[in-house]
């Protein structure tokens, strides 16, 4: 008896594969679109704001050092070696030329930091050493210098020529103070500014314009420099540090530190008792 044998009817025959039609893709690439206009403002907050702690991060361990160097010494550690002196030591390296550092010589607070490798350029330097801000800002600065990690600018953090001074010679801009002082010294250390963000222009018989505004070594109540989503970064003469928001954009003098968000915490360019302890401004001063 022949066994029966049932067969699919569609067996053998080849599956048609239904295709997207135009109308359909467009929507799929539409929903994407928007998703991703959704993310990215959002992936670039949580990275400006990563860059950003990292920043506060560096600033605490350069008040850190500092305070180390206090306690050896007695004193802040002095900006640099002299104000006209251009080839000696600064807090963070040594002078070079006028506005030029080498990054991996010692400075007053290097023996406390992992200073720069010789063989890096600046803009490598900004992932790993804590003299540089990471904020982008910095980096196409750097990179567009071609700087070398043993002649370079700034690397974005001024220190507070009111409270560390210089070694020799006189001080410079609106916080003229020559003297070092010691940390007993100070009524309240915790509102007075040691290290920032800072960027402007030094010399105030400069004309500040977008050329050349660049990142600064020092800082004060007009190049306080507020790169972080409109915030600056600061560590305090007693060794915290914190993220601020500006007092007050610009200094009088042009667009330029409007433009890049630059000012100072005082409620305007002649409130520095933020930055200078000995200050005399008192609130109805016009």
């Amino acid at each position: 008896m022949n066994a029966l044998i049932f067969r699919n009817p569609k067996q053998g025959k080849e599956k048609k594969r239904k295709k997207f039609t135009l109308i359909e893709l467009l929507v799929v690439i539409t929903v994407i679109a928007i998703l991703a206009g959704m993310l990215l403002p959002a992936l670039g907050s949580a990275r400006n704001k990563g860059i950003g702690a990292s920043c506060l991060s560096r600033l605490k361990q350069i008040g850190t050092a500092d305070a180390m160097y206090a306690a050896d010494f007695d004193f802040y550690a002095p900006i640099k070696v002299s104000m006209i002196k251009t080839n000696g030591p600064t807090w963070f390296g040594k002078g070079i030329t006028k506005g030029t550092f080498d990054y991996t010589q010692d400075g007053y607070l290097t023996s406390y930091i992992k200073k720069a490798g010789l063989d890096q350029t600046a803009q490598s330097q900004i992932s790993s050493n804590i003299f540089f801000c990471p904020d982008p800002w910095i980096q196409d600065y750097m990179s567009k210098g071609g700087y070398k990690a043993d002649s370079a600018p700034p690397g974005g953090y001024g220190a507070n020529n009111s409270i560390h001074g210089w070694e020799l010679g006189m001080g410079m801009g609106k916080n003229t103070k020559s003297t070092l002082v010691r940390p007993g010294k100070l009524k309240k250390p915790s509102s007075i500014v040691s290290y920032g963000d800072a960027a402007g222009e030094a010399m105030s018989n400069t004309p500040l314009s977008e050329a050349n505004f660049k990142p600064l070594h020092t800082i004060d109540n007009c190049n306080t420099h507020f790169r972080h989503g409109k915030t600056a970064n600061i560590a305090w003469a007693d060794g915290h540090a914190s993220t601020e928001r500006p007092g007050f954009i610009g200094c009088g003098d042009g667009d330029a530190r409007v433009a890049h968000h630059a000012g100072g915490l005082g409620i305007n360019s002649d409130d520095d008792r933020l930055y200078d302890p000995d200050s005399t401004f008192t609130t109805s001063n016009p």
